[in-house]
C-alpha cells in the first residue's frame, strides 16, 4: 500500500479513498443500526432516535479523519463499526450520568 502511495505522489496525483455521499445511504444506515441496535437502545432507556443522529454525525465526520476504505471492508461493515462505537459510547455517557446522579453532596 505505501508503494501505492508513493507511486501517486511521483506523478503528482494525490492519493485519496473514495468520498462517500452519505446522503445516498440514509435508509442503509438506519436500516443498519435499527436492526441491529434500536431493541437495545430501547432496552437500555436510550433513545435510537437520538444514537442514529450520533452515527450520522459521526460519519460525516469521519469522511475526513478515518473515511471508509474499501480494501478493509464493505460500507455496511463500516457503518456497523461506526454504529457500535456510538451505541457504546452513548451506553457509557448514560451509565456515568446516573452514577453522577446517584451521588449526593449532601
Amino acid at each position: 500500500m505505501a508503494s501505492q502511495v508513493g507511486l501517486w505522489r511521483e506523478v503528482g496525483v494525490p492519493w485519496s479513498r473514495p468520498v462517500v455521499d452519505w446522503s445516498l445511504h440514509y435508509a442503509d444506515v438506519r436500516r443498519l443500526f435499527m436492526a441491529a441496535y434500536g431493541a437495545k437502545c430501547h432496552q437500555v432507556g436510550l433513545d435510537p432516535e437520538d444514537v442514529l443522529q450520533d452515527v450520522y454525525e459521526a460519519l460525516l465526520k469521519y469522511d475526513k479523519s478515518n473515511p471508509w476504505d474499501p480494501a478493509r471492508g464493505a460500507l455496511s461493515t463500516y457503518i456497523r463499526k461506526v454504529c457500535r462505537s456510538k451505541y457504546s459510547h452513548a451506553l457509557d455517557k448514560k451509565i456515568r450520568r446516573a452514577a453522577h446522579e446517584g451521588l449526593s453532596l449532601e
